[in-house]
């Protein structure tokens, strides 16, 4: 377990989210996220950012889905794997009209 009280805290919040990786608990402490609630209010495209700016390094867009995949989380409480969000940015029209498909659908 880790020794920062937040980091505890999100390791047992985020359990739900089996696709992150190891030790992300301490990257969103360092990135100013304590709580679920903190990350609700997150924009992921700043935390990735951020993420690679605090790391030094530039990470695959897969790690800014990740982080899509985690505020959306925060925001639904539905875990949704970060693969899920890939389709989206990197297809938003497809993605739009999917959606507008599945409302007519579940409209019927």
């Amino acid at each position: 377990m880790p020794a920062d009280p937040a980091e505890a805290r999100l390791k047992i919040a985020l359990q739900p989210m089996r696709h992150l990786w190891r030790g992300i608990e301490a990257d969103l402490v360092r990135l100013g996220v304590n709580s679920l609630d903190d990350l609700k209010e997150r924009d992921p495209g700043e935390l990735f950012q951020t993420y690679c700016v605090m790391s030094g390094k530039e990470f695959d867009l897969c790690v800014q889905d990740s982080f899509t995949s985690l505020v959306e989380f925060a925001r639904t409480g539905e875990p949704r794997a970060w693969w899920r969000f890939t389709r989206a940015r990197s297809f938003p029209q497809r993605e739009k009209k999917a959606q507008r498909k599945a409302a007519r659908a579940g409209q019927s």
